[in-house]
Formats: C-alpha cells, structure tokens, sequence
C-alpha cells in the first residue's frame, strides 16, 4: 500500500499555523460530543512540544464539530477540522493526508492524557530509539487505562490494562494511540478503507513486517462506556471473532456483518446471536475444503493466542495482591511459552484445537437460540 497525493475538499480551516509543527494529533470523530471536549483540554495542557491538532469527523450530527470549532476559537493551538464520510479508516488517512507535522499521533476521541508531559516524554523516547538505529522503523503506543465507573475494577479490565503493555500480536490496538513519523508511515502505507472495524489493528500488525512498536513512557485512560453499556463478556466475545476472522482474513464476515460496531450514541446491550447465525450462513454455501480450512485456520489462530490464559491468571493473582497491571507477574505466560506453545505448535495440536473451537461454535449458537426463544 502507498501513500497518493491527494485532493483535499470539503476542509474547516481554523486557525492552522503556516509552520509545520513537531507532531500532528489526529483525532477521527462521530458523535463525540460529550467526550472530545475532556480529550482536548488534556491536549491543550501539554508541555514543551509544538502540535496541531487535526479532527476528522464522520458526518456526526449531534454537536462534535462544534465543539472542537469553539476549542481552536478559544486557544491558541493549531486546529484543522475535516468532514466526511463514516468510516474510521478513511477519516484517519484523510488526516494524514492533511498533516503537517513530523511525527504523527493517533488518538480515539474517548481518550484522555492524564499527564502534561507524556507527549512530549513519549517522542523523545522514539527519537531516542530511532538515533540508536538510524535505518530501523519505530512506533509507539501507550499502556491503557480503563475509566469504569465501579469503585473496583473487574479482572477483565485488569486483564486488557496489562495486555496493552505487550509487545505481542493481536495485543496493539488504537485505543493505545499510535505514535510513529513519517518515514515509519510509509514504509507501512495507509489504513484499510474495506474494513469497518478493526483498520487499526489490521495497520498494527502490518507495520509489525516493517518496524517495531514499543511501549511509551506515559499512559493513556480510556472509557469503558462501550463495555458497561454493551456487556462486558458480550463485546469480549465479540472482539475475539473479529481478531480471528482478520488474522485468518475472512474478509466476508466484515463485509456482511451488519452493526458490528455501533455508534456509541445508538449501543445497547449486545444480541449475539444475529453475528452467530451470520457465520453459520455464510459457511453453509461453501465447499467442505473450503470450511474445514477456515476452521482449521481459526485452530491455528486460537493456539497461538493461548498464552492469554496465562496472561489471565497472572492478572488474577496480581488483582489479589493489589498489583498495577503494567507490573503483572508473568510467571503463568512463562510456563505457556516453555511448555504449552512447543507442544501443541504442530498440525494435529491446530486440529484438536479447530475441532474444540468448533464444538464451541456450535454450543454457543444453540445456547444463544434458546435464550432468544426463551425471550
């Protein structure tokens, strides 16, 4: 993939400054209203770094563009406002199309910057890297973490918190932000325009070919909106077909899957079932070879992502002790990494694992039917 000029149209110019700043913070927007003010003001508290900040919105119609309008009016930050379509991918490459700065950084509107310096902290640390190796490809994201709105937090946000601080596949989100220059940019091209979810991580791994991410000094909170209002083990659930159906590229399940995620004005509590019944037809009219490399395929996937329930009992036993997540004990990853990986990384392990997926599949579909029945 590579980077074509391109004819920027349809643009709200306030105040832009004529230099060309360090970093341009870019932030793709719908129906952000209530959110992005707080990630602005976080923005405007930073240290010690020249910034833009670009807002690409996808056609919200509540008042989002509004109020990042009134923030560029009342201070004196650079500020570009693109209007589009929806679609998160497109919103993110018309930005950086658009960007002037060196460095770029990728932020979700929900987002939040607890500290005024991690920007600045988090650049000199890649440009540190980067002068180290001049001819390798560095990027960044930030340790993550959850806004809930209980006084304790579940295990499976004490899990997520301490998946953010890895380095391993499947474990980089945009969510985390995404910080990278130029050069690192396109030696990765832009983000997928066909996918509407997931073109963040589909970007992460395909910059794993060409550089390495690294954990920045700094964090970034986040809300855990989505989650409390769809169900937490609904949207887990959720997540995990997503990952599987990209790292395996099953392209038809996201060009078919209806609302897959919602604007987060429209979310409710998330019916699985339609996303069931969607893989079940879309697999009956393939041939045998074709659905049995698919699940063999997701076999594969599932048992190289085992090393999670390890990463879960660690989190278990550091919740126990009041540990950070970012300080997690990996003594349970250790032993999936010496023991359960070697012995299960073959053809009949990938197998047993496809079939016991499958059982899955089919418990799951039958459970979510009655309880549908039942309603």
């Amino acid at each position: 993939m590579t980077i074509r000029p391109f004819a920027l149209s349809g643009i709200s110019n306030y105040s832009l400054s004529m230099n060309h700043p360090k970093l341009s913070i870019i932030i793709p927007t719908l129906n952000e209203e209530a959110r992005l003010p707080l990630l602005l003001a976080d923005l405007n508290s930073q240290k010690g770094l020249d910034f833009e900040i670009i807002v690409s919105d996808g056609g919200s119609t509540d008042g989002t563009r509004c109020v990042a309008k009134d923030f560029f009016a009342k201070v004196p930050v650079a500020g570009l406002i693109l209007c589009g379509q929806p679609n998160r991918g497109r919103q993110l490459n018309t930005a950086i199309r658009a960007a002037s700065g060196e460095w770029l950084l990728l932020l979700h509107a929900d987002s939040r910057i607890p500290a005024a310096t991690d920007l600045n902290r988090a650049i000199e640390f890649l440009e540190h890297l980067q002068a180290i190796n001049p001819d390798s490809h560095v990027a960044g994201h930030f340790h993550l973490s959850f806004d809930v709105e209980r006084d304790r937090k579940d295990l499976s946000y004490v899990f997520y918190e301490a998946k953010s601080c890895s380095e391993r596949a499947g474990c980089i989100h945009g969510d985390q932000g995404f910080l990278l220059n130029r050069s690192a940019l396109h030696s990765v091209g832009l983000f997928r325009e066909d996918l509407p979810v997931m073109e963040d991580t589909w970007f992460a791994e395909s910059f794993r070919s060409h550089g390495r991410w690294y954990l920045l000094p700094g964090s970034i909170q986040t809300s855990a909106r989505r989650f409390e209002t769809e169900g937490l083990f609904e949207r887990q659930l959720l997540n995990a077909l997503l990952m599987n159906f990209l790292f395996i590229g099953w392209q038809d399940f996201f060009t078919h899957a209806p609302g897959v995620y919602r604007v987060q004005s429209d979310t409710n509590c998330l019916d699985l079932l339609p996303f069931f019944r969607l893989i079940e037809n879309l697999l009956k009219p393939l041939t045998l070879r074709k659905r049995l490399s698919l699940w063999f395929a997701t076999g594969r996937f599932v048992q190289a992502q085992c090393w999670q329930i390890g990463l879960f009992l660690d989190c278990r036993k550091a919740l126990i002790r009041g540990q950070r997540p970012n300080g997690v004990d990996q003594t349970w990853i250790k032993r999936f990494d010496l023991w359960f990986y070697p012995v299960t990384n073959h053809v009949v392990g990938h197998l047993i694992t496809a079939g016991l997926v499958r059982i899955w599949f089919a418990i799951m579909l039958l459970r979510l039917q009655q309880r549908a029945g039942k309603e």
